[in-house]
């Protein structure tokens, strides 16, 4: 799992063929269909292209030849602050000197 990764696990569900999977921003009515599962042998799916340390809600529907299923009840995550440390500037230059201003760059 990444800062941008949150995993989904929800029961089987008897009958069903497939699930979808949505989320959405939690001050947004309009549900973004991540992924369309089909397969029922898996009940976990990793939502992944998140922005880090973003809440979401995610809901989950089964699906089967009768049609789809209500979502469940949506739950509320949050992905993972960030634990990417930015890199060491290198050591830095004295560029250009004069009686009031000293400039330095580094990369």
């Amino acid at each position: 799992m990444t800062d941008r990764t949150i995993r989904i696990n929800w029961a089987e569900v008897s009958f069903a063929t497939s699930y979808q999977v949505f989320h959405k921003l939690p001050t947004s009515e309009d549900w973004i269909e991540h992924a369309h599962m089909h397969t029922v042998e898996v009940s976990t799916f990793m939502l992944d292209e998140l922005v880090a340390s973003t809440t979401y809600d995610v809901g989950v529907t089964a699906i089967n030849i009768a049609g789809s299923s209500p979502m469940t009840h949506s739950i509320m995550t949050t992905s993972a602050a960030s634990t990417t440390s930015a890199s060491r500037p290198s050591t830095p230059t004295l560029q250009h000197t004069t009686d009031t201003t000293v400039t330095i760059s580094w990369t």
